[in-house]
């Protein structure tokens, strides 16, 4: 079987591995050549539709790339990526593993806890609470109120893939409150693995190699 794997970093970015095991000679969140598709524009110019579209396209680039009826994919989410890898996965039958890294998975509800979130003229102005940057990133308001519709909950159980997601404790950014109420729906195989210190992007250097064990570790059983 061939294998490929997707995966889509924060604000929905796309990057392509061919060969999951390919992974043991990289670091998760090291800089990789295997660029599939990028973000096409500012981030303040961003929209959750344009990453929707950039992994629809990239799953199917790679289907494109081989002649092999049963090939399948892993996909790999990070934040805002992660609410667009669930929309991903709950659209196909050919994801053979899901992983959801400190995932955005419902904007409605962020949106009403994130007070910071500041509107001056045609701009957004944003950052997590308690930041001392909240002006830290900004986008425009047309496009943050797009993103702000956005809730995937309710596709959790269309997902056929096992999911192993992962979600720090300390995650000032995303509540892992979303990540667990997400595991609750899901219907098929699934782990979580909480971690005690790590942040939104899992900053320390011991956390990022448990957290690459634990995915290569869950990629192996199905690949």
């Amino acid at each position: 079987m061939v294998s490929r794997a997707i995966r889509l970093r924060r604000g929905g970015c796309t990057q392509i591995w061919p060969e999951f095991f390919a992974l043991r000679a990289m670091h998760l969140y090291d800089s990789i050549s295997a660029v599939m598709a990028t973000l096409h524009c500012p981030f303040e110019e961003y929209r959750i539709s344009y990453a929707i579209e950039d992994a629809r396209n990239a799953a199917n680039f790679l289907k494109n790339l081989t002649s092999i009826d049963d090939l399948r994919f892993a996909i790999i989410g990070l934040s805002m990526g992660g609410g667009v890898a669930v929309n991903l996965a709950a659209n196909r039958d050919d994801i053979a593993a899901l992983v959801l890294l400190s995932p955005a998975l419902d904007w409605p509800e962020l949106t009403s806890i994130l007070s910071q979130w500041k509107v001056e003229g045609d701009y957004v102005y944003m950052g997590p609470p308690g930041s001392p940057s909240p002006r830290l990133y900004r986008m425009k308001i047309n496009c943050a109120t797009e993103m702000m519709k956005l809730s995937v909950m309710g596709l959790a159980e269309l997902i056929k893939a096992p999911t192993l997601i992962i979600h720090a404790i300390d995650d000032v950014v995303i509540p892992i409150s979303q990540a667990k109420r997400f595991f609750e729906r899901l219907k098929v195989e699934k782990k979580f693995i909480e971690i005690e210190h790590g942040g939104h992007v899992f900053e320390d250097y011991d956390t990022r190699r448990r957290i690459e064990k634990e995915i290569l570790d869950w990629l192996k059983q199905y690949f």
